[in-house]
């Protein structure tokens, strides 16, 4: 009963010098700086429609390419994320940040050591002695202060944000590939309409030959039909120097060469996803850049912690044995035994300022952290707002391009049928076919640069959110 009894005092004792040692911790208590980021954004409440409602912060989704529906993505983002070497330079610095945190919690634990030696000396007419010694210590610093708790919790913060700067180069290496894929098929539908402007040119270039012989056209009408056809042709051949190019950053970004990985993506529309509305608040959520910094300011905080544990006292238990002897055969006897117990105490009296610039230091480093953390989230906000207005703005101007495609179209079909009818003359014809083609253009640019606004906009607000949401939140 008396043995039972001493153990549990024994353990009580242990849990109290515990919760006293982590009630000395030394350092200001972390609070996340406070922003104001208001309840909506700006650009939502202004162009308020029906709709237009905001939704509740969901956690980032690495898999919000997939609203764009387009099926080589399923093939092609997990071999982005298994194999482009800056992703891998991201991983590496985040495996280096868990190795910093190992390093820091093994001042949890007490260290273990060991030294042999053997040395023979002599002075005088003395013979000489050798001398053979083997011992072991153990030495344990007691963390009375909270120093090696601030510098666990200060890598523990910085893990933190190395996982979200992990997470932001995925985010952000995912949306540059979409973007990519996006310029690729681009420059393939610019290409398809070169090629068929060229033939609307070549024939109209033979009716006006043929026109020309029949003495009802002048010989200026021929040379400009053949300066609209070759200018299309220069048009399409640009467009397939471009679609070669792209093709190889489209295999970088996979991680391999141009010529070891033949990327040749089919022609496809992609789907123009329905865009939810987060608040602001959701930002400092998900956002990995504000999480990030976010994370580093908590570690500065710890920092200036750690920095003021130096004023304080060190408290340490050493405890040392072995075996001392001159000769071997005595090596291992009780005379040739040693050892040694006690605790130690250090603390330095004068240092020239040395603690003080220290704790200086450590809070002018906290104060740099929050500023970049406010700067962060003001960007964030200005990105967001932007991108809401680009994607508002470009909504109307699309349906107003439709509009006038189908005008530009019914024109063209008409002065065709006149022209080949001997209605009007080549000069109105051409004005006509170069102002489809220029509308033409204006249209698949303008539904590119929504698609690229789509994906900054997914990437803006941190990833994504739930395909439930989006249907139940679509912008209008």
């Amino acid at each position: 009963m008396m043995t039972i009894r001493a153990g549990a005092i024994l353990r009580v004792l242990a849990l109290g010098l515990w919760v006293g040692l982590a009630a000395c911790t030394v350092g200001p208590v972390y609070e996340t700086p406070e922003m104001a980021v208001g309840d909506s954004f700006r650009q939502i409440e202004q162009g308020h429609e029906e709709g237009w409602r905001p939704v509740d912060p969901k956690p980032v989704e690495t898999d919000w390419w997939r609203q764009f529906e387009v099926a080589e993505f399923e093939q092609w983002v997990p071999e982005l994320l298994a194999h482009n070497a800056d992703l891998e330079q991201a991983q590496a610095r985040y495996r280096a940040a868990q190795a910093a945190l190992k390093d820091a919690r093994s001042a949890w634990w007490p260290n273990l050591g060991a030294q042999s030696s053997t040395q023979r000396s002599g002075s005088g007419r003395s013979g000489a002695e050798s001398q053979y010694n083997l011992s072991a210590n153990v030495s344990w610093e007691l963390d009375v202060w909270g120093r090696v708790r601030q510098q666990v919790s200060s890598s523990d913060a910085r893990l933190q944000a190395s996982a979200a700067d992990l997470a932001g180069a995925e985010l952000s290496l995912i949306a540059t590939f979409v973007q990519s894929y996006f310029q690729y098929q681009r420059l393939q539908r610019l290409h398809a309409l070169y090629e068929q402007a060229v033939r609307i040119y070549s024939r109209s270039l033979e009716i006006t030959q043929n026109r020309y012989e029949a003495g009802l056209s002048a010989r200026s009408d021929v040379d400009s039909a053949i300066t609209q056809r070759e200018n299309a042709l220069v048009q399409q051949q640009t467009a397939a120097r471009q679609l070669s190019q792209m093709e190889h950053a489209l295999a970088v970004l996979l991680g391999q060469a141009p010529s070891v990985h033949e990327l040749a993506p089919k022609q496809a529309e992609a789907q123009m996803p329905a865009m939810p509305i987060s608040i602001p608040s959701a930002l400092l959520e998900r956002r990995p850049d504000i999480v990030a910094a976010e994370r580093r300011v908590a570690a500065a905080n710890a920092e200036i912690g750690v920095a003021q544990t130096a004023w304080f006292p060190e408290f340490s238990f050493n405890l040392q044995g072995g075996y001392r002897s001159s000769s071997w055969s005595e090596w291992i006897t009780t005379p040739a035994r040693f050892w040694s117990l006690g605790p130690a105490l250090a603390l330095s009296i004068f240092d020239g300022g040395a603690r003080r610039a220290r704790v200086e230091q450590a809070q002018a480093q906290y104060d740099e952290a929050v500023g970049h953390y406010k700067q962060t989230v003001l960007e964030a906000l200005q990105e967001v707002e932007d991108l809401f207005a680009d994607w508002q703005g470009l909504e109307r101007e699309r349906q107003s391009q439709e509009r006038a495609l189908d005008a530009a179209r019914r024109a063209l079909q008409s002065m065709q049928e006149q022209y080949a009818a001997g209605m009007v003359d080549y000069l109105i014809l051409a004005q006509v076919e170069n102002s489809t083609l220029s509308t033409e253009q204006a249209m698949l640019n303008l539904e590119n640069e929504q698609l690229q606004v789509a994906v900054r906009l997914f990437a803006a607000l941190g990833g994504g959110w739930s395909m439930e949401s989006a249907a139940e939140h679509p912008v209008l």
